[in-house]
């Protein structure tokens, strides 16, 4: 009676009721009646559902596929749907069966929870379930959709082995494909992502455009632009259509990779494709990937030779030109940008601050801050944090901390910037005070900025600082943090502590973090430490790294080590590694340093050309050389060629010339900078007073040094220098009080030009007492420091003070080369 009554009835008590009529009766309940509860709870009273299976599970009924399906359905029917009670009972009492499987999985998805039915693949496997094209389908939309991006990617990779071998059929359906590599290339499994290429082949359903693209904008994301246009290349020959976005994430990536010649057959691709060719967004990525490339004149010219006018690609250009310092371009399309009303773009106005920043054009930043001011531009956090970091790269930190505080933005980035600009003054009180301040507004919860902190403390070598900020990242599980990483490694090696720099480095580091260790053990030219990092790169593959293989290019260098420099340039000429201008210019500067110049001069003429910065590398070599004919004929050669408002080149010649005592040509140039607005770089000035100072002018340079926020140590002693060869000793003591007031004296390359200087006046009581300054601060142990206070002594008639510190030089470490910027002199010197 309870069946027919059942399926007649419609309301959910009185259905409810017949049903417990039923089981009330005392006779053993048919399971057609649990059937027939099942569908009416299915059309009527899904709620129910849970409590109906329990009631025939508890009665011993068997529970069919039949009676299972039904339940599903009901729990679907639900809002929302009851996902939990479906999967407890499954585990429970549910049928391993392929119709019963698909259910759950259906409730997991409708439910938002396609996580949940990632386990069902095992009781798949497990159960010998057969798997059909909608369970297949279904289980790669789950895939495609989970929240757990690790798990949903094995789920599809072990989808895929099993279609692969067999116990799965091959379905002629893209979709579901398209879904298993989406979820690969979603946690980064990109050699499964490409072997699912072959297997579509070998099924006889080729890649669609669809699957291509997914793969292709992954891989472009990830920096991976060489595997990127590998199937860029395979959609070509197949005829496959990219998507614009696609296509503008792979050129994006081959710029970041600095690889120009995929950012010039991309190039020749949109020509060729009216629709990519008239793209804005197409045109910007073309655009900034020349300029990633340093090939800004390519950039430049796609720019202008194009109907567009976008702003954003405009703002590229700029920015290219800002990161090789070239100050006449910059203000070139600063004068283009004022005609077509271009500065009003908050792109390009950030784009002109942060070039003019990059030269160190402290009032072209000033003359655009009132510009941004005045049109109400200042609202803006992208400006705001140009500007903070503009002013910072000026020397000016009060500046740039003044931009941030009036623009009461809350934003970390901005407010990191104004840390790193007082750690490049080596500002430490600054610093402190800042780092009080991020304590009170809870500004050391972003990773920005305690990399900044550790950055800046390193730059003021205060170890235990770093120390402190190392140990908060750490409490904080900030660590796992990529720049908190690396600023972490790079802070200990630049505080020479290299060996816990070394045991820094994780998995999580990037190269760049491995290339500080480089740089530091060459800093500290420990060749040993050098080989073995090198043995360690080769075993993991880093030496293809651009920043790795530099580093160690560098160090070896700084080593001088032409050998391995040599060996290093044939593997990057093996590896076409020399077509990036970064690696070529490394080379160059490698050759300089070691002073091959003739050879460092060819590999720039073979690789580059006139690219300023590896010609910089060649006359600074020459100059080491006193070469003064080389010098004058690479002047010729570099303003025949347009490059002489580099401020690289012009600090490069500048301090040739002052080593081959050529004061006229470095009058000429202090002239020519000066015209350009050049002169307020902080290389160029530095290279000015230190010239000065080699060709006998100390009072030249030493006003030059009064006009600059930072004076770098050996710009410092080409002065002190030439104050000692005058013997004007009251002019040399003036400017040790100078170092004193503004710790100059924890730097042995100063110590040693003021201990020269005062045995070149027969100061004796001054050697005397800069001797005992030494050996209290430890300086005395270098042995240029102890070579210098001996030939001092010897200078001042005091042999036997000298032949007393011979014993010593056994015990001396090998003098350590400065690095550029240690240490700050303000315009009081």
């Amino acid at each position: 009676m309870a069946v027919p009554a059942l399926q007649r009835e419609d309301d959910p008590d009185r259905g409810w009721a017949v049903f417990q009529a039923a089981l009330g009766a005392g006779a053993p309940v048919d399971i057609r009646v649990f059937q027939a509860m099942m569908t009416f709870c299915k059309r009527h009273a899904a709620s129910k559902a849970p409590d109906v299976l329990n009631e025939a599970v508890s009665r011993g009924v068997h529970v069919c596929e039949s009676l299972f399906g039904n339940f599903l359905h009901a729990c679907v029917a639900t809002r929302p749907p009851m996902l939990s009670e479906a999967l407890d009972a499954y585990w429970k009492c549910g049928p391993r069966c392929e119709g019963i499987i698909y259910g759950v999985v259906h409730v997991c998805r409708k439910s938002g929870d396609p996580d949940a039915a990632l386990s069902l693949v095992s009781h798949v496997l497990y159960n010998d379930v057969q798997v059909s094209q909608r369970l297949l389908s279904l289980l790669a939309a789950c895939c495609a959709e989970a929240a757990d991006r690790a798990s949903a990617a094995y789920t599809a990779e072990v989808l895929l082995n099993l279609i692969r071998s067999g116990r799965i059929p091959s379905y002629q359906n893209e979709k579901l494909f398209a879904n298993l590599v989406k979820s690969l290339v979603a946690d980064n499994r990109f050699g499964p992502a490409l072997d699912a290429f072959a297997l579509l082949d070998c099924v006889g359903l080729p890649a669609s455009e669809h699957i291509y693209n997914v793969v292709a904008s992954a891989l472009s994301k990830a920096d991976r632009a060489d595997q990127a246009f590998a199937i860029f290349q395979g959609m070509c020959q197949r005829r496959i259509r990219i998507l614009d976005g696609v296509f503008n994430s792979l050129a994006i990536a081959a710029g970041r990779a600095l690889n120009v010649d995929i950012v010039r057959q991309l190039h020749r691709y949109a020509e060729d494709r009216p629709s990519l060719a008239s793209n804005d967004k197409v045109l910007t990525s073309l655009v900034s990937a020349y300029g990633r490339c340093g090939e800004v004149a390519s950039a430049e010219r796609l720019l202008f030779h194009s109907k567009s006018r976008d702003p954003s690609a405009f703002a590229s250009v700029v920015a290219a030109y800002g990161r090789l310092r070239s100050a006449a371009d910059i203000q070139r399309l600063h004068r283009h940008a004022e005609r077509g009303l271009l500065l009003l773009d908050v792109f390009v106005l950030s784009a002109f601050v942060a070039g003019y920043g990059h030269c160190c054009m402290r009032a072209a930043v000033q003359h655009l801050h009132r510009f941004a001011g005045d049109h109400g531009l200042l609202s803006d956090n992208v400006v705001v944090n140009a500007f903070v970091s503009a002013y910072g790269q000026c020397g000016d930190a009060s500046a740039a901390e003044r931009v941030f505080s009036d623009s009461n933005a809350a934003d970390p980035f901005g407010f990191a910037t104004v840390i790193a600009a007082y750690g490049r003054q080596s500002a430490h009180s600054d610093l402190q005070r800042l780092h009080q301040f991020a304590n009170r507004h809870a500004l050391l919860s972003h990773a920005a900025v305690v990399s900044a902190f550790i950055a800046g403390y390193a730059r003021c070598s205060d170890l235990a600082s770093v120390e402190a900020v190392h140990k908060f990242a750490r409490d904080s599980r900030l660590t796992a943090h990529a720049d908190v990483a690396n600023a972490i490694v790079s802070a200990y090696a630049l505080c020479d502590d290299v060996a816990r720099a070394e045991r820094s480095l994780t998995p999580e580091t990037e190269p760049s973090a491995f290339a500080s260790v480089v740089s530091a053990y060459g800093r500290l030219a420990r060749l040993d430490d050098v080989k073995r990092l090198r043995q360690n790169a080769d075993r993991k593959s880093l030496l293809t790294n651009g920043l790795v293989l530099n580093a160690f290019l560098v160090a070896y260098a700084r080593c001088s080590d032409l050998e391995d420099v040599v060996a290093l340039h044939q593997f990057a000429r093996d590896r076409q590694m020399m077509v990036h201008d970064d690696v070529a210019n490394a080379v160059v500067s490698a050759y300089g340093q070691c002073d091959d110049a003739a050879r460092a001069e060819r590999v720039l003429m073979e690789t580059l050309g006139a690219q300023p910065a590896s010609c910089a590398a060649v006359v600074a070599a020459y100059g080491r050389q006193q070469s003064l004919p080389d010098v004058r004929r690479l002047h010729r050669y570099a303003a025949e060629h347009g490059i002489m408002s580099n401020v690289f080149l012009v600090s490069a010649f500048v301090a040739a010339y002052g080593r081959c005592g050529d004061l006229p040509s470095v009058k000429g140039l202090h002239e020519f900078a000066r015209e350009r607005q050049l002169d307020g770089d902080p290389g160029v000035g530095n290279a000015l007073a230190s010239a000065y100072g080699q060709c006998g002018d100390p009072v030249t340079a030493e006003q030059i040094m009064q006009g600059m926020d930072v004076v770098e140590p050996p710009a410092f002693v080409s002065v002190v220098a030439a104050y000692g060869r005058l013997a004007r000793l009251a002019d040399v003591k003036r400017l040790h009080q100078c170092a004193r007031e503004h710790a100059l004296l924890s730097n042995a390359f100063v110590v040693n030009g003021l201990v020269a200087a005062y045995g070149r006046c027969r100061d004796l009581p001054s050697v005397r007492a800069l001797h005992e300054f030494a050996r209290d601060t430890g300086l005395l142990r270098q042995s240029d420091v102890l070579v210098a206070v001996m030939a001092s002594y010897t200078r001042c008639g005091d042999v036997a003070a000298a032949e007393s510190l011979k014993d010593h030089q056994a015990d001396s470490s090998p003098a350590v080369s400065t690095p550029a910027g240690y240490g700050s002199c303000g315009p009081s010197c």
